[in-house]
């Protein structure tokens, strides 16, 4: 009966590690690949800026605390950084975000918000899925952004948020978190904010970038 007991953990043990392998190796075929280009350039890396253009009466970014409600707006915003090009370009930090700026950036009750991306900090553009009709599935990650504001309060902001991007016109959309994704932003090191941001919030941060090179438009297939 001993060594009938042994023989069936040894067995199970044999079966739970060869489910781990499999679901290791479906996670890693799960990040897709993709045909990059900008321009007529094809291979290596290119710069990229992108723009968010709105006004005072139509804000370009929308940044709002889902546990309190409390939204933010930005009259304007910008980021840059790099795009790999190529035939078989992984999904997984296929771009980076090395620099953002925000301009006029207000809540509540004529708060004055002061995004900052911290010197040296790199966010990454992921692809999620194969692009359907031009339109690729992509996130934000390994987001760091320190807020302070005119009031005292301050706090980080870290995590991915989801988007898409579209060939056709160029633009990278942030959009609240998809469902099943798992990804999202939240709110950290929170110091004065009278209950307006907690440690622990969800925050959705929303607005539409237009993605431009010296080559020409990006295009992700």
């Amino acid at each position: 009966m001993i060594k009938r007991n042994i023989a069936k953990a040894v067995l199970v043990g044999v079966a739970a590690s060869a489910a781990l392998g499999l679901a290791a190796t479906a996670a890693v075929a799960a990040v897709p690949t993709y045909k990059i280009t900008a321009g007529t350039h094809t291979s290596g890396t290119i710069a990229y800026t992108g723009k968010a253009i709105g006004t005072s009466s139509s804000p370009a970014i929308h940044f709002n605390d889902k546990n309190t409600g409390l939204g933010t707006t930005c009259v304007s915003a910008t980021a840059s950084g790099t795009m790999k090009l190529g035939a078989h370009v992984s999904g997984t930090a296929m771009g980076n975000i090395t620099k953002t700026t925000w301009t006029t950036c207000k809540g509540p009750a004529g708060i004055v918000l002061t995004p900052k991306q911290p010197t040296g900090s790199v966010w990454t553009l992921n692809g999620v899925a194969r692009p359907v009709n031009g339109v690729t599935k992509v996130f934000i990650g390994n987001v760091v952004a320190n807020v302070t504001t005119n009031i005292g309060c301050k706090f980080t902001v870290k995590g991915k948020a989801d988007g898409t991007y579209t060939n056709s016109t160029g633009k990278l959309k942030l959009t609240a978190p998809r469902v099943g994704d798992g990804h999202k932003l939240t709110a950290s090191s929170v110091s004065s904010c009278l209950g307006q941001v907690n440690n622990g919030d969800t925050l959705v941060f929303t607005g539409t970038y237009t993605v431009t090179t010296a080559a020409g438009k990006i295009k992700i297939s």
